[in-house]
């Protein structure tokens, strides 16, 4: 074969291999843009029940069928008669209503002109007075009645004479009985140490002491009071939100809690609001916009299936912070990980330890991650719940080294204490650490926190899957 023709079919190939992937390309890229629009349309229509679904799993709608879009769709509820095709809108009826009223005005303008005319021409005896010629007039012409006036109608707070102050809602009994319940729940405060994280029930304590405060602050410091303006809100709903903001700046700035999902869970708890309320996502947006934090999303790249929003103080959250508070903001728990464990090097595990901690804090155990112990055996984190107290290897993979698990357990007086990611890889790694001759033992993994509702979760909900 000459080179001629071989180069001649080198760039047909080459050409049909661009062609292909830039129609795959293409072909992906309008899937992507209609699971957008498929996303939205389902937040308009049916979104608590939409992000009830996203909560539960935050990867399942990425993973929907066409059959799984069909289903979610069939199954909203219709609550109104159709709009638009062949249905009749305020709009059309109120078109209608101005035609008649043109038609009206019309009539009666000739009328007045006819009556001008004969008011001028004087009175004979062939012609009929003015009078009757007008009575004349409005028996041939028939005028229909006026319709009632029309009731305006609208949906926004701009009203006919000026713009009326929104009140807040009133929570319902049912409402403030969930989040009751929710509350108690977590259990009892412990007393915490300087060093560790509270569970959630210390923290929720803690929070509603500070807002309670006669000092915490009601307004932002002067050189903060343009970037942090409330966007527009006013009377009781700025001052909610300015509540909001102080109240996220003392969790990450005094606790160092960085999740998204348990940020809001507990202002949501203190403010008798829930955790899925649009008012606490807009305070995250309004701090993130201002450049008090940042934010971070991290996914999992293997089972099982989780995510993590997170936000951390930026260098002016923590001067805001410390002139607010008249203290220094202490290290976040992702920062800790960064530092420590090269969290960044390892996305994976950093990211299962957070998942880990924020579950245990759920559940009524305070922790604190990398703890100070020198050598190779250093666990990720302690937890504590009243006197119980264990150092926690949280393992990716499916074996660990028999030097592991005897370090771990000899810091808990011969009890091991391990977090895999999947039942599978957990019964594994406990047979490894009884094969190391270690008699007892707590176990668990990821996928088995994660699968319980978050909502659910309370200081009863286990967080050991496996003893021995």
């Amino acid at each position: 074969m000459s080179p001629q023709v071989s180069g001649a079919q080198d760039r047909a190939l080459r050409d049909s291999l661009k062609a292909e992937r830039r129609m795959r390309d293409r072909s992906e890229k309008t899937v992507r843009d209609l699971v957008k629009i498929l996303t939205d349309l389902a937040y308009r229509f049916d979104g608590q029940r939409f992000e009830d679904t996203r909560r539960d799993d935050p990867q399942s709608q990425a993973m929907w069928t066409a059959s799984d879009w069909r289903n979610f769709y069939n199954s909203i509820p219709r609550k109104q008669p159709a709009t638009g095709w062949g249905g009749k809108t305020d709009e059309t009826e109120l078109i209608s209503l101005r035609e008649k009223v043109e038609k009206l005005e019309k009539l009666l303008g000739e009328a007045l002109l006819t009556a001008e005319k004969a008011a001028q021409v004087p009175p004979s005896e062939d012609k009929p007075a003015p009078k009757k010629e007008l009575a004349e007039l409005a028996k041939k012409t028939k005028l229909a009645p006026l319709p009632p006036k029309p009731v305006m109608k609208t949906t926004s707070t701009q009203q006919v004479r000026g713009r009326k102050e929104r009140k807040p809602q009133k929570r319902s009994k049912e409402t403030i009985a969930k989040v009751k319940a929710r509350i108690d729940a977590l259990g009892k405060a412990d007393e915490v140490s300087g060093s560790m994280i509270g569970s959630m029930a210390s923290m929720l304590v803690d929070l509603q002491t500070v807002q309670d405060d006669t000092k915490f602050p009601k307004r932002p410091p002067a050189a903060w009071q343009q970037r942090l303006n409330g966007k527009g809100r006013k009377g009781r709903d700025l001052e909610l939100a300015y509540q909001r903001y102080w109240s996220t700046l003392w969790l990450i700035g005094r606790w160092g809690i960085v999740s998204k999902m348990e940020i809001e869970t507990m202002i949501g708890l203190s403010n008798g609001l829930s955790s899925r309320s649009g008012a606490l996502s807009r305070v995250m947006v309004d701090l993130t916009e201002a450049g008090v934090m940042v934010e971070k999303t991290s996914r999992l790249s293997t089972a099982p299936s989780s995510a993590l929003k997170m936000f951390q103080l930026s260098a002016d959250g923590k001067k805001l912070f410390e002139l607010l508070y008249r203290k220094a903001a202490v290290q976040d728990e992702l920062s800790i990980m960064y530092e420590k464990h090269e969290g960044e090097r390892f996305p994976d595990h950093t990211l299962a330890v957070l998942i880990f901690a924020l579950h245990a804090r759920r559940r009524g155990w305070a922790t604190q991650l990398m703890p100070s112990i020198k050598g190779k055996e250093a666990p990720d984190l302690v937890v504590q719940r009243g006197e119980e107290r264990l150092y926690v290897e949280v393992e990716r993979g499916q074996k660990e080294k028999k030097t592991k698990w005897t370090g771990i357990a000899k810091l808990n007086d011969g009890t091991v204490a391990l977090c895999a990611m999947t039942p599978k890889y957990r019964r594994r790694l406990v047979g490894d650490a009884k094969l190391s001759k270690i008699k007892t033992g707590l176990a668990t993994d990821l996928k088995t926190i994660v699968t319980i509702r978050y909502d659910d979760i309370g200081a009863k909900t286990p967080l050991w899957a496996e003893k021995w």
